[in-house]
């Protein structure tokens, strides 16, 4: 009864706020942005797909992590410069999310290639981010996130 609840609260909720700019609840701005940047992320509107990104920020601030969503934006609009810092931020902040560790390796491997200046500032946080897998890998418990911890080795024995 409680999640049924919840869920009639919930819709209440983001019907009574624009969906994408209105005044809803954190979770329900979260829920509605989301799906419509899995959206534009499906139909490759990364103008789209950078806004609605942006917009999720700016409504929730520290709430929510879509750095890397918007590098990826960035990245596919040949934004590079943005991409760039966006993932270089990611990098500090939680380096070892693995949808992060994709778009900087995606992102890193592009740099190399095209000889880009900034190439060695992404080379340096993919080498400290497969570094630091490498200490977790090894200092885990047997009561850790098992599935985490596997994709994390994966990922750090890439080269």
């Amino acid at each position: 009864m409680a999640v049924l609840l919840l869920g009639r609260q919930l819709g209440e909720e983001a019907r009574a706020g624009d969906e994408l700019t209105g005044a809803a609840t954190p979770p329900v701005v979260e829920l509605v942005h989301l799906r419509a940047l899995d959206l534009a992320r499906k139909n490759q509107d990364w103008p789209e797909a950078a806004r609605i990104a942006q917009s999720l920020q700016n409504r929730l601030g520290p709430l929510i992590d879509v750095w890397q969503l918007r590098a990826e934006a960035a990245a596919h609009l040949g934004d590079n410069p943005t991409a760039v810092a966006l993932t270089l931020n990611q990098a500090v902040r939680l380096p070892l999310v693995p949808t992060h560790l994709d778009v900087l390796d995606r992102l890193e491997r592009r740099a190399r290639e095209r000889q880009w200046p900034d190439a060695p500032a992404l080379t340096a946080a993919r080498l400290r981010a497969r570094n630091l897998a490498r200490i977790v890998v090894a200092r885990a418990r047997s009561t850790d996130h098992q599935a985490t911890l596997a994709w994390l080795g994966t990922w750090a024995a890439r080269e």
